[in-house]
């Protein structure tokens, strides 16, 4: 009878604790926290219950482990907004758990917002792998800059422009799969991808922008489809992409490979778009009558000697960060070479190892 009072009394008090403090029971299952809507992380990292846009910036929050939060019904930009803030409440109190985002079967959402998971240098690095709704038509600029830990991600068919930085120093990411349908990438869209070894620039390509694959130093296989303009000012997408030697044609294309080195063969003019950053030869003579595109040379890490033809015409840095570069020789005079550079010979040579240009009749400064 005494072990049957006390047993009842601890009863009482553990009901009067919890009815008083709403503070939770102890539970033994070990299963994880219940948030809105009765949904929890299970051992595993998986979850129970539905999660919608009501309820996963709370879930996010409550996560004790990693895991995949797949997400239901309908979304919109403030669902994206309170899940980048939950992110970056686990970046802060729980830098271990990482997230992986699946959209998937939502609907509504038209566009991952510019600085989606961004908010400068204050990325979501916690997000660990996102799969976008076909909804999605555009991918905003910034969306995943510095998302360090995003290893995979997928663009949906129905998406036609990609944002300048959208992925810039997504530095997990190892494959890229660019769906035809994509019309436009955008400025350093894909810079800094230092584990990317391989990508295919679909058919369906309107412009390509300058730096679009900036720094992506692992970048060994370069595959263009068809042919495309190179937008903005016409700079190198593939600016020190210091494993890239050559590249790939495919289809019907007004490009042209010779030597590793790309060009664009119009009627009237052939313009040299990108010699790339590792291709192993230490010398190299421009063809004659080239246009040289903005950053064209940028980040050879082997040439040392480069020769320009008088009838060459030169857009800006076209030799920058060539570090090795310790020889410009120029087929004509000092007053041809200023006659043919950008405002000054350094807003043309960009910043090579030498500090001067050979000409015929004498050496012009870059510096």
């Amino acid at each position: 009878m005494k072990k049957f009072v006390m047993s009842f009394c601890a009863v009482f008090v553990l009901a009067a604790c919890l009815l008083v403090t709403g503070c939770k029971a102890p539970s033994s299952s070990g299963a994880g926290e219940t948030v809105q809507g009765g949904v929890q992380q299970l051992p595993g990292g998986q979850q129970s219950g539905v999660i919608t846009k009501n309820n996963v910036a709370d879930y996010i929050k409550n996560m004790t482990q990693s895991g995949t939060v797949k997400v239901t019904g309908e979304i919109d930009s403030n669902t994206i907004a309170a899940v980048k803030s939950a992110l970056l409440y686990l970046k802060v109190n729980k830098p271990e758990v990482k997230v992986g985002l699946d959209l998937g079967e939502t609907a509504g959402l038209t566009e991952i917002p510019q600085d989606a998971f961004y908010n400068y240098k204050n990325s979501c690095i916690n997000l660990e792998s996102i799969v976008i709704p076909d909804s999605v038509t555009g991918i905003g600029s910034d969306a995943f800059n510095g998302c360090t830990a995003l290893e995979k991600v997928n663009i949906p068919a129905g998406v036609e422009i990609i944002g300048a930085e959208a992925f810039n120093n997504c530095t997990g990411i190892k494959e890229v799969t660019i769906p035809e349908g994509v019309e436009y990438i955008d400025i350093d869209a894909f810079g800094g991808l230092i584990s990317l070894k391989e990508v295919v620039i679909p058919d369906s390509l309107i412009g390509l922008y300058p730096e679009a694959f900036d720094s992506c130093t692992s970048l060994e296989k370069v595959t263009l489809k068809g042919s495309f303009d190179f937008g903005g000012a016409g700079g190198n997408p593939f600016s020190h992409c210091t494993s890239l030697k050559t590249f790939t044609l495919e289809g019907d294309s007004k490009f042209k490979v010779e030597d590793g080195v790309l060009y664009e063969d119009c009627p009237d003019r052939k313009y040299l778009m990108c010699y790339p950053a590792g291709k192993t030869d230490e010398s190299f003579t421009i063809p004659s009558g080239v246009i040289i595109w903005d950053e064209a040379f940028s980040g050879a890490k082997y040439l040392k000697s480069v020769t320009i033809p008088i009838d060459a015409t030169l857009a800006v840095c076209i030799f920058a960060d060539c570090t090795a570069l310790e020889e410009i020789i120029f087929n004509g005079t000092k007053e041809e070479i200023l006659g043919l550079c950008w405002d000054y010979p350094g807003q043309s040579m960009g910043n090579p190892k030498t500090d001067f240009v050979k000409c015929s009749d004498g050496n012009v400064p870059i510096r």
